[in-house]
């Protein structure tokens, strides 16, 4: 109550009692009861009454002549409020810290973090000013309707959201503007692919101005070597986040111009080989650089990638290159990063590169080793050569030499597939074409080579041995194995999705038995392949992509053996796809996308293109390039996709429908009494099967779903829904499907 106040109990107290004056009225309230005892008179204070001095002062306290009974007694109002005693009024005494606050208040380094927090406190609330607040205000203007605002909520965010909330923020100002994390990115990524582009965006969007995007870059130097930057963004990156040590090393090199450039920053010449401060003991080059060896991690239990260092050189040597891995790994452990693979493609001389670090590679399964000690820490650190290079070497091996393993392996049964399919002009549910069979313009192309030794084909070759009985295809049994393993323990080696089916599901622990005994059967298949002079192929010529298999194999079966099987911390499953060397091609495609597309990049160009990815970006790989991307980034189209139009032509009318027209029923009847080839039925039979599993996920009428699945056998009455009228005969229908049946393994709908 506000008689616990201690002024305000002085100043009732003061009150002459025997007086009939009663406190100023605008601190009371009146009762409209006049029955009330004296003790609950007309007249009470409020629950927080403050007396004031004001120009009224003379009529605060004045007589009011009210009859005596009326009179309320000062004790009992008192008594009523439960007043303590009267206290003298007394100065609190001030504390004995007020030199010490003083001393605060004074200290500029406090008043520094302060309006720190201040600032950051004020840019904080700037930020919640979001579009959710500006679709409030507009509806409170009733500028837009409920349902509107609704629909802006649920159908306007991610990019365009941030896109129209810049617009709306940033479109009356000239200066001063302030852009979220997310319009950096899109400036940052256009600007990468177009400054041109980007300065006629800039005209319609406000964006930051080239000159910040600049100086945003300039902030990383990114010389020849080890990226510092690089370093420190992993190394908060890591403390912040634990899980995220757990990495895998990728190198490889890529081909630059030879070019002798002036630098205006360093003042002087560049393009000649340089190793940067990794190697200081070696002498200053004046040989042009021909390549850029470029290092990168990539996350093993995230979704993460980093260039650390790149080298200028011309045809490194495998000691040169074992010094630089030797440095990157403890430079990694520095920073508590723990790097468990190193992956490389087939060179010479990155085999060599292993040999050095500790590896052996030998003709038998159990002598080879394919892991070394980390040059600091106590653990292993495993060796792999890219299984998408081994997977295109297998493909070329095989056309060159024509034949494996005394002519059973053979090169012209995958041709005499192709030109089967090219005479009857459809394909037996594979993708093969002229382009696979003529693959010497295509030879980095990953696709190409997994499709032509794919699953598919090898189903297709035992189709038309077995069941067709081509002499074409004849004797075609160890060919069709051959395909089936090298398909196989590709899938494998390049498991990315972790509800992975078969053999692309991710290595568990539970299911280790399997894979494991799987891979090791592979790896003694492919050690005894021979050529057709008898010789073993993992000590011909053409053995790479044997050694590089068995290498990867043997690496993944002990690696993944070790990070399930941890103490602490460990596994729950391993996607093998994180040891390919995908992840750095793609880094290779998106540098070459610079300013539309520069296929061979100088050395300053290279480097200002790696400082600006280092930045925050959506820059994606081309969608032609020799790998796959896993990760696609969205960017908003700035124009329309619709080819132009004139607006003067006008659009032809919709045409009306009759119920009565049987122009489609007429063109059914045509393809039924159509005489087609076995091989066509074959096809089109397949294809039904792909059409009838979408048409029964949208058609909600049971009866017609029920037609369009059953066959023949099962639906020998006439309906209604009878849209398909098969005329044809059971064992037509038997022979049509005789294919889809074949290559069936369960997932596939016989229609």
């Amino acid at each position: 109550m506000g008689m616990d106040k201690p002024s305000l109990k002085r100043r009732c107290l003061e009150v002459d009692q025997s007086s009939t004056q009663i406190v100023m009225h605008d601190h009371t309230y009146a009762k409209p009861q006049e029955s009330l005892p004296i003790t609950q008179s007309s007249h009470i204070l409020q629950s927080l009454p403050i007396p004031q001095s004001s120009q009224r002062s003379s009529h605060i306290l004045q007589s009011l002549p009210i009859p005596e009974s009326q009179v309320p007694k000062p004790s009992h109002i008192l008594q009523s409020m439960h007043v303590p005693q009267p206290v003298p009024l007394v100065e609190p005494e001030k504390e004995n810290n007020n030199t010490q606050s003083g001393q605060y208040n004074n200290d500029p380094r406090l008043k520094r973090k302060i309006k720190a927090l201040q600032q950051k406190l004020r840019r904080r609330e700037m930020k919640a000013r979001n579009m959710k607040q500006l679709i409030n205000t507009l509806k409170k203007k009733l500028l837009i309707k409920q349902d509107e605002a609704e629909l802006l909520h649920h159908n306007f965010n991610g990019l365009n959201l941030s896109l129209f909330n810049n617009v709306m923020k940033n479109k009356a100002q000239t200066c001063g503007r302030r852009y979220t994390d997310q319009i950096k990115e899109f400036a940052v990524t256009v600007h990468f692919y177009s400054p041109k582009a980007y300065n006629f965006v800039r005209t319609i969007i406000p964006l930051p101005a080239p000159s910040m995007i600049k100086s945003w870059a300039s902030s990383v130097k990114c010389n020849p070597g080890f990226i510092t930057e690089a370093f420190e963004i992993l190394k908060h990156e890591i403390k912040d986040h634990p899980e995220k040590k757990d990495c895998s090393l990728v190198f490889d090199a890529m081909a630059i111009r030879k070019q002798t450039l002036w630098d205006p920053r360093t003042d002087s010449y560049v393009g000649f080989v340089d190793y940067g401060d990794s190697l200081t003991e070696l002498p200053v080059s004046n040989v042009l650089a021909s390549e850029a060896l470029v290092f990168a991690l990539v996350g093993l239990r995230s979704h993460w990638k980093c260039p650390i260092a790149y080298f200028l050189i011309d045809k490194i040597s495998a000691t040169i290159q074992a010094q630089l891995l030797r440095k990157a790994l403890i430079k990694t452990a520095e920073i508590v990063l723990k790097v468990w693979c190193l992956t490389s493609d087939g060179t010479s001389s990155n085999v060599a590169t292993f040999k050095l670090l500790g590896c052996i590679f030998r003709l038998a399964y159990k002598s080879m080793v394919t892991k070394f000690k980390h040059p600091t820490l106590d653990y292993d650190v495993f060796v792999m050569l890219d299984p998408c290079h081994m997977l295109k070497l297998a493909r070329n091996t095989l056309a060159s030499l024509g034949s494996l393993s005394i002519e059973e392996i053979c090169w012209k049964f995958i041709q005499n597939l192709n030109d089967v399919q090219q005479n009857h002009g459809m394909k037996l549910a594979n993708k093969l074409s002229t382009s696979h069979i003529k693959y010497e313009t295509h030879k980095m192309k990953v696709d190409l080579a997994a499709q032509t030794l794919s699953s598919s084909v090898a189903d297709a070759i035992d189709f038309l041995n077995i069941v067709e009985k081509d002499e074409q295809f004849q004797d075609s049994e160890a060919t069709v194995t051959f395909i089936r393993t090298v398909d196989k323990v590709f899938d494998i080696l390049n498991s990315r999705n972790p509800l992975g089916k078969g053999s692309k599901q991710p290595l568990k622990l539970a299911n280790k038995l399997k894979w494991e005994a799987e891979l090791i059967m592979i790896a003694n298949y492919l050690l005894s392949l021979k050529s057709r002079d008898g010789q073993l192929l993992i000590s011909h010529k053409r053995k790479t992509f044997i050694l590089g298999f068995v290498t990867c194999i043997k690496s993944n079966i002990e690696m993944a053996t070790t990070m399930l099987t941890q103490d602490i911390d460990p596994f729950k499953y391993l996607l093998t796809y994180k040891f390919s060397q995908d992840h750095i091609e793609i880094l290779f495609s998106c540098i070459r996308a610079r300013g539309g597309w520069n296929n061979n990049p100088n050395c300053l160009q290279l480097q200002y293109t790696l400082r600006r990815m280092l930045l925050r970006n959506s820059i994606s790989a081309s969608k032609y390039a020799n790998c796959q991307i896993l990760d696609q980034h969205s960017v908003v189209p700035i124009l329309h996709r619709r080819k132009h139009a004139s607006p003067l032509k006008e659009k032809p009318a919709p045409p009306v429908v009759d119920d009565e027209d049987n122009t489609d029923l007429s063109n059914m009847e045509y393809l039924q009494e159509a005489e087609h080839s076995e091989f066509t039925m074959y096809v089109l039979h397949y294809i039904c099967g792909y059409i009838v599993s979408k048409l029964a996920k949208s058609i909600s009428c049971s009866q017609c779903i029920e037609e369009i699945t059953a066959s023949p056998n099962q639906s020998q009455e006439r309906s209604d829904h009878d849209y398909c009228r098969r005329k044809s005969a059971d064992d037509m229908y038997d022979k049509a499907a005789t294919f889809t049946n074949f290559v069936n393994r369960g997932g596939l709908h016989v229609p």
